[in-house]
């Protein structure tokens, strides 16, 4: 009997990066981002990182027409001792739309998925370089909101690290499962140029159903009717 072919990302089932819902484009920024294939073995293949070059021009199209997007932030680490602003490395020659380019910004927040060798190996080169590790089993490491312009790249990053502080000595089963930031305000308070953007966090890996989404979204942009789909 033939051996069962491993689960992409070693038990990571390959889920869509985005969903439109209530008229809001919902983007999940972490492992979701990988993009999986099925080969002509049967075999699964990360074949490339959301967003591509179209998805990138839809993003930013939508962006100056100022229609909402939430980024929901999931699994998301940052590295010991980085300390920049935005959470990226000033050196790491990110900016925004890059899409995958070498190793840069592996230094800053990001999400680091398990992935097969044997998956690498068939993967195209520039997506196996984010990838570290010896043996049989690799770390992929996708760095977080690179695909954003630096101001709403740093906004996220402050969520992000404005979140972790709140609820570092909180249990995860007394956390609602997305915690949701200021209605488009930075850090500091401010709206900035980008109030129709919105972050949230995953407090934990429960199921987000497309009613639990439908509410979020409703509750993020009072104003949009269309349901999910």
């Amino acid at each position: 009997m033939a051996a069962a072919t491993p689960a992409p990302g070693a038990g990571h089932r390959p889920t869509p990066p985005t969903v439109l819902c209530a008229g809001v484009l919902i983007i999940f920024e972490g492992a979701a981002r990988i993009r999986w294939a099925v080969d002509g073995t049967g075999d699964w293949t990360p074949v490339g990182l959301w967003p591509g070059a179209r998805e990138a021009d839809e993003v930013a199209e939508r962006l100056a027409r100022r229609q909402p997007l939430l980024v929901v932030l999931d699994g998301l680490d940052m590295p010991e001792g980085v300390d920049t602003p935005d959470g990226i490395n000033a050196h790491s020659g990110i900016d925004a739309h890059d899409g995958i380019d070498g190793r840069a910004g592996l230094d800053g927040l990001g999400v680091t998925v398990p992935v097969w060798r044997a998956e690498l190996d068939r993967a195209p080169a520039d997506l196996a370089a984010l990838a570290t590790g010896d043996g049989d089993l690799l770390d992929l490491r996708v760095p977080a909101l690179t695909w954003l312009p630096a101001e709403l790249r740093q906004r996220g990053t402050e969520f992000w690290r404005a979140t972790g502080a709140r609820t570092a000595d909180v249990p995860p089963a007394l956390l609602p499962p997305l915690l949701l930031d200021g209605a488009g305000e930075a850090a500091d308070g401010s709206r900035g140029a980008h109030p129709h953007v919105r972050f949230a966090r995953r407090s934990r890996p429960s199921a987000l159903t497309p009613r639990h989404l439908a509410a979020a979204a409703a509750h993020a942009f009072p104003h949009q009717e269309t349901p999910c789909v």
